[in-house]
């Protein structure tokens, strides 16, 4: 019983948040790696590792503050926490992000202390990103700021030096991340204004769709931008078709056409590793 509570609590039967959460910090690492000419595989391997760990313990802490929003929510109704038969123990749930953290915190071990700090700061903001539904409309830009967070992270933990690079980076995985969680966030938008959580789709309204269209562009324009300036072969090209392939997401969703935002949630993972994969090509 536990171990299926487990799997359903982490979300390790899908990957996909992971795999998001892993392509910031990875083109960090690889565009850090091209700065300071330097090999990655073992960090690359860490990263990897604490893209799962440290997903996984979001969820569980996320479904805990969530729980007096879950349960009026069709597609998180039947988690853990709040479905009506056997929920899970809090104290379950706690004893697994102790225990993520924990695993965590040893992998920092096999990484430069500089980036430590960084890591500090990406658990902080990994606490406070439930709370935001409840104060702002936005916090799918919170949850930009918090993945985007790799990405210096990783920069820092191959290179000593500040780039400007690492700006387009940030900011480019920020946007990335703002793009494909408001399109994940419609899955949910009469279920949320109903319960009371705020969400970047709703304050958005009837910009939707031109408001994501600009969101796209920044992130192409930063992401290629870097990849440009580093000089990573063919990589700011593979940014351009892959804002080309968002655009006609784009122009084919319906803001209430929840299958279709669940679609192109899932796509993404795709995207992530395509960037990544050019990054290490390049």
């Amino acid at each position: 019983m536990f171990l299926r509570d487990y799997v359903a609590v982490t979300r390790l039967h899908k990957p996909v948040g992971a795999l998001l959460l892993f392509a910031p910090a990875a083109l960090g690492l690889i565009f850090g790696a091209q700065y300071a000419d330097m090999s990655y595989t073992k960090e690359l391997l860490v990263f990897i590792l604490g893209a799962f760990l440290m997903r996984g313990a979001g969820c569980v802490y996320n479904d805990i503050v969530d729980r007096p929003f879950d349960g009026g929510v069709k597609r998180t109704a039947a988690r853990p926490f709040v479905r009506a038969e056997n929920p899970m123990a809090l104290k379950n749930g706690w004893v697994i992000i102790a225990g993520h953290l924990a695993l965590s915190a040893l992998l920092l071990l096999f990484l430069p202390v500089r980036t430590w700090f960084i890591a500090m700061i990406a658990v902080l903001l990994v606490g406070l990103y439930p709370w935001m539904k409840r104060i702002t409309f936005w916090p799918q830009l919170f949850l930009g700021v918090t993945f985007g967070v790799g990405a210096p992270m990783g920069w820092f933990t191959l290179s000593e030096s500040y780039h400007p690079v690492i700006l387009l980076l940030y900011g480019g995985s920020i946007a990335w991340v703002f793009y494909f969680d408001t399109v994940y966030g419609l899955q949910d938008l009469e279920d949320d204004v109903l319960v009371g959580v705020k969400s970047s789709p709703q304050a958005l309204g009837a910009f939707l769709k031109p408001g994501l269209i600009m969101v796209v562009l920044v992130y192409g324009a930063c992401l290629a931008a870097a990849g440009w300036v580093m000089g990573l072969t063919y990589f700011h090209w593979v940014v351009f078709v892959i804002v080309l392939y968002s655009l006609r997401n784009l122009q084919r969703l319906r803001p209430h056409d929840t299958e279709m935002a669940g679609q192109i949630f899932s796509r993404e993972k795709w995207i992530g590793l395509i960037l990544v994969l050019a990054a290490m090509l390049g």
